[in-house]
């Protein structure tokens, strides 16, 4: 770094080694080359790769990145309210793409969602194919009533980008159930290659489709050999879901012969999911691999496979720390749930790693 340059509240778990003529490894690179000159406040690294502290630059241990202290640290006086979040199972503290808001909406061409017409021409855009991604902010709570609802993203133009819901409530969300049913139908019909959807609600309505149905996402496809991800975090359903096959309640299928990463984090689901066969409670199937942590269950689900009724994908799936009411949908990571554990608190509490300390920002409250 320059003179005068600032570094304020980063983490570095990384070695650094430098190469060269007069090249040297510098403790102090774990966080800033110049670290005299420039203004540093606040920032952590690995003390297993050095000993060094001097100001700005603090060394922790693993232990207390595991355990979610150095995520504490990092949110200071923000406490919850804070950038970084680490949710029970992860290694290290992560960035919340949610504070990332301001900077994506000086980008421009953002669509900020308030009403039923302002989904559609969403809608409109996405499927004529208007853009290659697409920035979404919901902010207000919508109701669908009185209409049926098309998906936004087809086969032949998904949906790709950054939907954040902030937490609002889509209600009333049906789709046609007459005729033949469609696949791809969800409240995003079908998603394309690094997609994320975070805090967005489906309160009520009835999802119904053929295969690859979810109602967060239908399906998810990327049509060349491009590895990526779609990720699903901190959103709930409480409709209910009806397919043939690969349905599950926030999304139906990764289907991409690209290695396309699912990620769903901090979810539940309330609906019932009604399939023939292959789909599970919360994603009907995920290939190349996927990750569900922390979310937890309460719909009836029919037409499971047995060992992955919470979430079904290919053989190096991880289920972490997911819950499900009852005893009907045993996977290895679930565990099941009472009325009394969610009325008084154990349910939250497990979801949180056992952790009460809202300065690392915990996502689920009671």
């Amino acid at each position: 770094c320059n003179y005068n340059d600032e570094i304020n509240h980063c983490l570095n778990i990384g070695d650094v080694v430098a190469a060269g003529t007069g090249s040297e490894s510098d403790p102090i690179g774990n966080v800033s080359r110049n670290a005299g000159a420039s203004r540093l406040s606040k920032n952590y690294y690995l003390s297993d790769h050095y000993d060094v502290n001097a100001t700005g630059r603090i060394p922790v241990t693993a232990e207390m990145i595991a355990d979610g202290t150095v995520a504490g640290l990092l949110n200071d006086e923000a406490g919850s309210n804070g950038p970084w979040r680490q949710s029970a199972g992860d290694e290290y503290p992560v960035l919340d793409p949610s504070h990332d808001e301001v900077n994506l909406r000086e980008l421009g061409d953002v669509y900020v969602i308030s009403t039923l017409e302002d989904l559609n021409k969403l809608r409109t855009d996405v499927n004529n194919g208007a853009k290659d991604r697409y920035i979404v902010y919901i902010e207000e709570d919508i109701d669908c009533s009185g209409t049926t609802w098309v998906p936004i993203g087809t086969y032949e133009h998904p949906f790709t980008g950054y939907c954040n819901g902030e937490g609002h409530t889509i209600s009333n969300l049906t789709t046609a159930t007459g005729g033949e049913r469609k696949n791809g139908v969800g409240f995003f019909g079908v998603a394309g290659l690094n997609t994320e959807v975070y805090n967005l609600i489906i309160g009520s309505g009835s999802i119904t489709g053929g295969n690859g149905v979810g109602a967060i996402i239908g399906y998810a496809e990327h049509k060349t050999n491009t590895e990526g991800y779609v990720k699903i975090i901190g959103c709930g359903n409480s409709a209910s879901v009806t397919g043939d096959y690969d349905c599950g309640s926030l999304i139906g299928a990764i289907y991409s012969d690209s290695s396309m990463k699912l990620t769903i984090e901090n979810c539940y689901n309330t609906g019932n999911v009604t399939a023939n066969e292959r789909s599970a409670a919360i994603c009907g199937f995920a290939k190349h691999g996927a990750t569900i942590l922390g979310s937890w269950n309460i719909g009836n689900v029919t037409g499971t496979v047995s060992g992955m009724g919470f979430a079904r994908g290919d053989t190096d799936i991880k289920v972490l720390n997911c819950h499900n009411y009852g005893t009907t949908l045993e996977q290895e990571g679930v565990s099941s749930f009472t009325d009394e554990d969610a009325k008084k608190g154990t349910l939250c509490l497990a979801l949180n790693g056992s952790s009460n300390d809202a300065s690392v920002g915990l996502p689920w409250e009671q």
